[in-house]
């Protein structure tokens, strides 16, 4: 749900331009936006965690293996992306306020050589992300075929982790950017349906005092259509 709220702020704020200067003049028009789409993903790195550790305890058993390697993919991305990406993004909206409040070429100046140094951490730390966090996607959505998840969940995060890899190399090649937001719907749209379904699974295994079985069912009820 945050992913929408996140594609939904990046349409509002357009692409970011390849100049300092410009995209300096950018955050600076957009100021509260720009540190709202940048702390909104800093949130979604973080509810990763719990997340893991549901799907861990979902499919421990009968994918214990990939889902513990998909944690440990998406727990760097965690701290690559708030530790590069989001930080020196948040630095970037500072510094954008204080080139508009600038009351000399000095000051100027000085803000768009710290712009300069902010925006060169941010291509090789936003490719990591990607890459990174879209093959810990990947191994978790595989590993859905292997439990309590219907099909068409696994195939849904597989497309859009697939999307996520080559989207992360815009870095290379700028045409792979139009992967970015695609990859975040549906990697979004995969969330949701494996969130649901980890929910319905709690609320079973604590009303009937039961745990999802390597067979992929939960006993002594159903799985749900989730």
């Amino acid at each position: 749900m945050i992913y929408g709220v996140v594609v939904a702020l990046s349409i509002t704020l357009g692409p970011a331009p390849s100049g300092d200067l410009p995209y300096l003049t950018t955050l600076a028009n957009h100021p509260a936006l720009s540190r709202a789409d940048f702390i909104v993903f800093s949130v979604s790195d973080l509810l990763l965690v719990p997340g893991a550790f549901a799907l861990y305890h979902a499919l421990g058993r009968s994918a214990k293996k990939l889902v513990l390697v998909a944690g440990v993919l998406l727990a760097a991305f965690v701290v690559i992306d708030l530790a590069v990406t989001e930080y020196n993004s948040l630095v970037l909206v500072q510094l954008a306020q204080n080139y508009a409040g600038a009351t000399s070429d000095t000051q100027r100046a000085t803000a768009i050589a710290e712009a300069a140094a902010a925006r060169g951490a941010l291509p090789i730390g936003t490719m990591l992300s990607y890459i990174v966090s879209s093959v810990g996607f990947l191994l978790a959505a595989i590993a859905t075929f292997r439990g309590v998840f219907r099909r068409a969940i696994g195939v849904v995060g597989i497309i859009g982790s697939v999307e996520g890899i080559l989207g992360g190399f815009y870095v290379l090649s700028p045409g792979f950017a139009a992967f970015l937001l695609p990859s975040l719907v549906t990697v979004g749209l995969w969330a949701v349906a494996v969130g649901i379904r980890l929910y319905r699974l709690g609320w079973l295994e604590s009303s009937v005092g039961e745990t999802p079985t390597h067979a992929g069912k939960v006993s002594p009820l159903k799985p749900s259509s989730a």
